[in-house]
């Protein structure tokens, strides 16, 4: 299986082979067929695509989850198995492959703590994102504090608020 998950070239089919066991339905951004999917297919659909599209998430919709090209084959299963689990999923976009990217991101924050800011960021909690990046709660909650003291702020929202205005999240 290839290290990392790309639509094009037909990647597709490594997607639709880890999601059809668990009973999750796989669309491209170039397949013709995404918009109708989106509105209709009754049960959890995987949007891989560059951008996450408009109207893939709603209140009254099945679980959906959108996954950008470039996802390391581990997060592409943990993605599956939330939406199999009925939970809705929007994935941060994928980090550089190791050793291209810089040990501190802007405001001194590491690799991992940028990638627990994106998530808490789109509303997962500590045990999704623990199961996700797959480390424990204890963990999740370590690099919190450490978010919280960077970016001084007091709790989550005040924390994603902070992190949007220094330009660390795209709102």
């Amino acid at each position: 299986m290839a290290a990392a998950i790309e639509t094009a070239g037909g990647e597709l089919e490594f997607w639709e082979a880890l999601a059809a066991p668990a009973g999750v339905r796989v669309v491209a951004e170039a397949d013709p067929e995404m918009a109708d999917l989106m509105a209709s297919y009754p049960g959890p659909l995987l949007v891989v695509a560059a951008a996450c599209p408009d109207g893939l998430f709603g209140p009254s919709r099945p679980p959906r989850g959108w996954a950008p090209p470039g996802l390391p084959e581990s997060r592409g299963r943990r993605l599956v198995e939330l939406l199999a689990e009925g939970y809705s999923v929007f994935c941060p976009a994928a980090s550089p492959a190791a050793g291209t990217q810089p040990h501190t991101a802007p405001h001194g924050l590491s690799p991992r703590e940028r990638e627990v800011l994106d998530l808490v960021s789109a509303g997962w909690s500590n045990p999704e994102i623990a199961r996700f990046l797959d480390i424990s709660v204890h963990t999740v909650k370590y690099h919190l504090a450490r978010l919280f003291e960077r970016l001084e702020a007091a709790n989550r929202a005040e924390l994603v608020r902070r992190a949007a205005e220094l330009g660390l999240l795209r709102l």
